[in-house]
């Protein structure tokens, strides 16, 4: 993607509930990148050069987190908030009181528009800029034996949250 088109990265980042003895929901991760994040990944194919997870859970104010990075267009970062707000799911994992809330970036200018800018400030510019190549092919891994597992218990189609939960 060429510099200069407002490309940068953006965030949607999702806070699922806490077990009541503290423990994370790890699972609603995977719903998540099963259910929600794989979709988008499809739609907007050729869209999302980049794009990855960061997963986190403490008992912090942030607390748990399970966030879907990707660098686009502000235009495709409009598109994917606009479909993030209208999936059902996350409706339905708020109303059940799974997920605590979750946003997303659907600004006209990112923050971020280096494709090291959410790197570790601390390394050096050559790891700065790879690493997004690298975690992206670490995220794309693990959804892959996500969809696998979901895909051995029970058929895509046939899915459901009371099935994967």
């Amino acid at each position: 993607m060429p510099h200069g088109t407002g490309t940068g990265w953006w965030y949607a980042s999702f806070h699922p509930s806490w077990e009541p003895d503290g423990v994370p929901n790890w699972y609603l991760d995977a719903l998540l990148a099963d259910r929600v994040v794989a979709p988008l990944l499809a739609e907007f194919r050729g869209k999302l050069p980049l794009w990855r997870f960061h997963r986190r859970a403490a008992p912090d104010v942030l607390g748990h987190r399970f966030a879907f990075i990707f660098y686009a267009t502000p235009a495709t970062a409009q598109g994917v908030a606009a479909r993030l707000r209208a999936d059902p799911l996350l409706s339905e994992l708020e109303r059940d009181g799974l997920l605590d809330r979750w946003s997303v970036d659907a600004t006209r200018v990112s923050q971020k528009p280096g494709i090291g800018d959410t790197s570790d400030p601390h390394w050096s510019a050559e790891m700065q800029a790879e690493w997004p190549y690298f975690i992206m092919g670490v995220s794309r891994t693990w959804l892959g034996l996500v969809q696998a597992q979901a895909d051995r218990h029970v058929p895509p189609g046939e899915r459901s949250v009371l099935q994967l939960v």
